[in-house]
């Protein structure tokens, strides 16, 4: 996880910087979180690694770069979530599908390939139960931060804006006392039509190793 990143740093940028220390295929996931009412980023970046060894050399890049694109005051870190699978559901979760095709949406690589047909992405790489995991997390996350449920909606529409003309999200997100009713219409995916989910704990480490 990359903090304090230049406000219009995007993921493209730090694909670039990518390029230049670790070859093609040794991440999978890139994603740089924007907020659409300042038409910036938020600071933030998140890669997965393919191998522990090529998360340990982004480590030692970033911590020790002075790069003309990123500016002196980065820095970077471990964070929460590990995994392509996860780090999709978890968008998924919190986002939506439909969100897979904002322009600010997380970039996912195969084998060193961008990929375009983000559905079938996501069909490859996202389970249930990562999704289930995903919800969990949300829940832990909003109880913590902000019981309102309105809050996970505010935040969603702040940093992924819907296009206009968009249906609601594919995956519907209603907290409920102790317990989330999740309704996941995701296409082909098996899922039952209606689960309710237990309140868990979900943990992981973020400068990130499938």
């Amino acid at each position: 996880m990359l903090r304090r990143l230049p406000t219009k740093f995007t993921a493209e940028s730090l694909i670039q910087v990518l390029e230049e220390f670790l070859p093609p295929g040794r991440y999978n996931f890139v994603y740089v979180p924007h907020d659409k009412r300042k038409l910036r980023n938020l600071a933030l970046a998140f890669v997965n690694f393919t191998d522990p060894e090529s998360a340990k050399t982004a480590y030692v890049f970033f911590r020790d770069v002075k790069h003309p694109l990123l500016g002196q005051t980065i820095r970077v870190c471990q964070a929460d979530i590990q995994g392509l699978g996860s780090n999709l559901a978890y968008f998924m979760a919190r986002f939506g599908l439909q969100e897979m095709d904002n322009p600010h949406a997380p970039l996912v690589f195969e084998k060193g390939i961008r990929q375009t047909n983000m559905l079938e992405a996501v069909k490859r790489h996202v389970t249930f139960e990562l999704l289930l995991q995903a919800h969990h997390r949300m829940e832990t996350q909003a109880t913590k931060l902000d019981p309102s449920p309105t809050s996970l909606q505010q935040d969603r529409d702040r940093m992924c804006p819907a296009p206009v003309g968009r249906s609601k999200p594919l995956l519907s997100y209603q907290p409920e006392s102790s317990s989330t009713y999740v309704s996941p219409h995701v296409p082909d995916i098996p899922t039952p039509s209606f689960c309710k989910l237990k309140n868990s704990h979900f943990g992981g480490v973020e400068v990130m190793t499938d």
